[in-house]
């Protein structure tokens, strides 16, 4: 049967269903790899959330995903490939015509952050926030958190944050 990609939508990297882009970069370069491995069956691309992406891959659910970052838990039910975007940057984003401004790591205190649940972030950005995190199951739900006021800053990869 065709290999079982697990994902969730992390535009540009992987897009919704049906998205204009395409199933995005992360994606199209999996297929890619897949095809010059030698790979020939079909691939099935399950978008749910982050979290259920991580159940499906440690109970053998899926057969692989895209756009993780590697934790030693993760060791355990994952294997590596060679890393094909160097450098983990992050952006930070406030409500359009928010006061906040942002300009050192410090600045984040006292502040709520909305993060995507399963994600890993850098551990010095956590300790500003001193555990006021607002889980959201994606990117997209922590962009609404913010637009909502229940955070008052979201945290994305560079990229991302770009698109």
């Amino acid at each position: 049967g065709p290999l079982v990609l697990a994902n969730t939508v992390y535009s540009p990297l992987v897009n919704p269903p049906g998205h204009a882009s395409g199933e995005g970069v992360d994606v199209d370069i999996a297929r890619e790899a897949l095809r010059r491995g030698g790979w020939r069956g079909g691939i099935e691309v399950q978008w749910v959330p982050w979290k259920r992406v991580l159940f499906m891959l440690e109970r053998g659910l899926a057969d692989f995903t895209t756009t993780v970052n590697h934790s030693p838990d993760r060791d355990r039910f994952l294997r590596w490939s060679t890393s094909y975007r160097a450098g983990k940057h992050y952006h930070f984003y406030t409500r359009r015509g928010s006061a906040l401004k942002l300009e050192k790591l410090q600045d984040l205190q006292g502040l709520r952050l909305a993060v995507s649940s399963g994600y890993i972030y850098p551990q010095p950005v956590l300790d500003q926030v001193q555990g006021r995190l607002e889980m959201a199951r994606d990117v997209a739900a922590a962009v609404q958190l913010v637009e909502h006021q229940r955070a008052d800053v979201v945290i994305v990869t560079a990229l991302v944050g770009l698109w």
